[in-house]
């Protein structure tokens, strides 16, 4: 660094010196301005200040600029490769020099930012010294020296000039040779610079007239120096460059002041290219302008990149903002509109237009249009598939593209094309895999580059799956509909019985659902061979009904009997081209009409009729979809008419169970249905009585929940008590009915014995599920039994009694009178009078329970005889 800056230094400071020894500066800017042009004269850089401000009397200075094609930088990077610092060290030793020398104070030039190390240009700023503060301190030491050298220099200088001056009559002569020697040096270096520059450099008069230019202007320009010498500057005028920069240029230079901007000039072979140029005005000792120099610079590489790059920026934004609208946009139109008016704002189109396809008429409907053009009516509002450029487009499934319209033969009003100065078309056509889906296309007045195309084509296949998608959701939401439709109809069929309330809310649901002009139902009486209307959507369907309409199932020209005549779906989708279309005075409007049959297996109920306002109104999907409406209205009048039944059956069913119940209620008998788990599904009123329980209470209970005892619930072995469970268990696992003649059991805590009969209950399988119990209330038969057999037997042992003592005890063990413990057989004593006097014991019985009775032939007057 010390020896190169020290080098420039001296080179600067030497440069200010000669300068103002040499001219007799107007200004002090003039002189400082003088550096930097006297620099740029040496080829090695090309100085361009942006900010000069000093002040000599308070002693400031700050002055900053750049650098461009330092020689230094690039020679550096060439042999050494970037560095970690600035390394433009002569230039900034040079700065420094010329800087101090003007302005009689030691400033400092640095570099900032330096080529060599890496940054995108040199960029340099002069303080004075001291204002760097510690950024100063590398070059004060190098300064020093060449600062004091140059003291030295300039005082030897000075002492020359007065050794000169006093000489000077003696010396002219020799002086003046000197000087000249010098001055041709000084030329000689500085023509060395100019030729060797890698910028052009040009020489004009006043008058724009090129005077001098080195050899990089013919390398440049193609024109060789003796071509170009005497001719005006304008040989190189491209056309490209607007007047009233070159009227701005001029006004500059020739007010004295620099000019620095771009040319987008033309060379000798006609080649375009760009040149950034600094051009200022060259004067005499008297001010006046002589000359003026042009230093440029070929950035014809640079501006390529930047109009690439601008290029592609726009392309991606076209590409971006057609996305933003397919992806954002909900309405097809809209979309695609959007998307035309940012072809013809990025691509500088005159017009762009985009068609959808119609794959039921083979025809391109024009959706969007933008530039020149805007209406979607006239001769291209709906192109036929194969015809003019955009229908061979879609049928050829290739794109058309030309930057030569007027030879275009697809084009076929040559006279418009060049009236409106068409240049360019770009047709493609919108294909989804391998279906077609539409056509875009766009006229410009300029030659379209490929990058344009290949960004056309990106977008045309964004727009295709876009329109594909867009169909695809209002297909999807217009079979939604249907669904929904066909989901309300099922809940109306669900939820309204009479059949006249579901019909009308059908039709209703029909026509609003699928916004259709017309919807009504037809039933078939078949008695009558006629269909009747049974119901109609809207004012005009209850009229229509109302009126009692009906059409004979014979009628030729009605296609609501040839549906109903051949079982199958019958569209009509221009009812006026059709011979069997039976026109209704109560709607006019009818373009489109649609007759299905109403069909359960191979009978027809009826017929749904839908009529629309426009042609072309059904296709084939919407036939099936009126045919899966159609059976479920079907199903609906069927399920009508059987809930119909149902009722009147329920009804009877309904009685004949309230009669049943009635009787079962009033039996006498306890009747019981139990499950599996001998849990009661049934109960009569005598039963539940018996429980002192409504029947109500014993369902889903068993017969220990009702308070039988278990003995008699499961069985008892040891006392013979097999249970009500395990009998019904052999009835449900046998299938048999069992009858129990007599079995003990329990009301109220008191033993009874009842007869009961069992039977297994089956469902529709066949498997039992159940029993069916019949029991009666035997208690009083068998004690009155019991009771004969005890009296027989007490009369048997009296008979065969041989003492009153054994009659005594047949008569207390088998009588009628239960629960006796003494028996006693008295024989009376009277008086005369017929009084009884005694009472004397002839017999008597005791079971040993309680007080023993009197001994035989113990005697008891009657005070005391009740005592005992």
């Amino acid at each position: 660094m010390g020896v190169l800056t020290r080098f420039g230094y001296s080179q600067g400071r030497g440069d200010a010196a000669m300068l103002a020894e040499t001219f007799n500066w107007e200004t002090d800017m003039d002189w400082l301005a003088a550096g930097p042009s006297l620099h740029m004269l040496e080829g090695v850089v090309q100085v361009l200040p942006e900010f000069i401000e000093f002040n000599r009397e308070t002693g400031s200075f700050y002055m900053h600029g750049a650098w461009l094609n330092s020689y230094e930088a690039e020679e550096h990077l060439r042999r050494f490769g970037q560095s970690t610092q600035p390394v433009c060290w002569t230039l900034t030793g040079y700065a420094s020099g010329y800087a101090t020398r003007f302005f009689g104070k030691e400033l400092l030039a640095i570099e900032t930012e330096c080529v060599g190390k890496g940054d995108s240009r040199c960029y340099w700023e002069i303080r004075p010294i001291d204002d760097w503060g510690a950024e100063a301190e590398p070059y004060r030491a190098a300064l020093k020296q060449i600062d004091v050298a140059n003291q030295l220099v300039e005082t030897n200088q000075r002492l020359q000039k007065q050794i000169a001056e006093n000489t000077r009559l003696f010396q002219q002569t020799e002086a003046i040779v000197a000087e000249q020697d010098r001055l041709l040096a000084e030329l000689r270096n500085l023509s060395r610079a100019v030729e060797q520059s890698r910028n052009t450099i040009v020489i004009t008069d006043t008058q724009g007239h090129i005077e001098y230019a080195n050899p990089r202007f013919s390398e440049t320009t193609g024109y060789t120096l003796e071509e170009a010498i005497g001719q005006h500057t304008r040989i190189l005028s491209s056309g490209e460059t607007p007047q009233n920069e070159y009227k701005q240029l001029w006004e500059t230079i020739t007010a004295g002041k620099e000019w620095r901007g771009e040319f987008h000039n033309k060379k000798k072979n006609g080649d375009l290219y760009w040149e950034a140029a600094f051009i200022s005005p060259i004067k005499n000792v008297a001010g006046e302008i002589t000359n003026f120099l042009a230093v440029k610079e070929d950035i014809s590489d640079r501006k390529r990149t930047e109009e690439i790059r601008a290029d592609n920026a726009r392309l991606n934004a076209f590409t971006a903002e057609v996305s933003l609208a397919l992806t954002q946009g909900t309405v097809l139109t809209s979309m695609l509109n959007t998307c035309a008016e940012v072809m013809v704002n990025h691509l500088d189109a005159a017009f762009a237009r985009i068609w959808t396809f119609n794959p039921a008429e083979n025809m391109l409907d024009l959706q969007a249009s933008a530039g020149m053009y805007t209406h979607l009516d006239g001769p291209h509002g709906r192109v036929p598939l194969g015809k003019f450029k955009i229908g061979l487009i879609a049928q050829e499934r290739k794109p058309h593209l030309t930057n030569a319209v007027l030879d275009d033969p697809r084009v076929g009003d040559k006279d418009w094309a060049e009236r409106e100065g068409m240049v360019a078309f770009a047709g493609y056509p919108l294909i989804v895999e391998d279906r077609l889906v539409g056509v875009m296309a766009m006229f410009a007045r300029h030659a379209l580059a490929d990058t344009v195309l290949d960004a056309m084509q990106a977008v045309a296949n964004m727009v295709a799956l876009s329109i594909e998608r867009k169909k695809t959701e209002q297909t999807l939401t217009k079979r939604a509909a249907e669904l929904e439709t066909i989901a309300r109809v099922s809940t109306a069929a669900g939820s309204l019985l009479d059949t006249d309330k579901l019909l009308q809310e059908i039709v209703d649901l029909t026509r609003q659902s699928f916004h259709l002009y017309h919807a009504h139902i037809y039933l078939l009486d078949k008695a009558e061979h006629k269909l009747e209307l049974a119901a109609g959507a809207g004012e005009v369907g209850r009229q229509m009904v109302a009126q009692g309409w009906a059409i004979p199932l014979e009628r030729e020209h009605s296609l609501v009997a040839q549906a109903a005549r051949t079982h199958q779906a019958v569209v009509a989708n221009d009812v006026r081209l059709t011979p069997n279309f039976m026109p209704n005075p109560l709607l006019p409007e009818t373009r489109s009409e649609m007759a299905v049959p109403l069909m359960v297996g191979d009978n027809v109920l009826g017929v749904l009729d839908v009529q629309a306002e426009v042609i072309d109104r059904f296709t084939e999907e919407d036939k099936q979809i009126n045919l899966i409406l159609a059976g479920q209205i079907a199903v609906a009048l069927r399920n009508a008419s059987l809930y119909q039944q149902n009722q009147a059956a329920l009804a009877d069913f309904k009685q004949s169970q309230a009669v049943l119940r009635t009787t079962i209620d009033a039996t006498p008998d306890w009747i019981f249905i139990k499950d599996q788990n001998h849990r009661y599904r049934l109960v009569n009123q005598g039963y539940a009585n018996s429980l002192h329980l409504t029947p109500e209470e014993c369902i889903g209970k068993n017969d220990l929940e009702l308070g039988f005892p278990e003995e008699i619930v499961k069985g008892n072995q040891d006392k013979g008590i097999r249970g009500f469970w395990a009998d019904d268990r052999e009835v449900m696992d046998n299938g048999q009915i069992k009858f129990i003649e007599v079995e003990p059991a329990f009301i109220d805590g008191r033993p009874i014995f009842i007869s009961t009969i069992k039977v297994p209950l089956r469902d529709s399988n066949g498997d039992v599920w159940g029993v069916l119990g019949f029991v009666r209330d035997i208690t009083q038969r068998e004690q009155l039994l019991a009771e004969a057999e005890n009296l027989y037997r007490a009369s048997r042992r009296i008979n065969e009694a041989q003492d009153l003592q054994t009659i005594v005890a047949a008569v207390a063990e088998g009588g009628p009178v239960s629960l006796l413990n003494r028996v006693v057989l008295f024989t009376f004593e009277q008086n005369p009078a017929g009084m009884v006097e005694a009472m004397t014991v002839a017999a008597n019985w005791y079971n040993g329970q309680g007080n023993a009775s009197l001994p035989a032939g113990a005697t008891v007057r009657p005070p005391h005889f009740f005592d005992n």
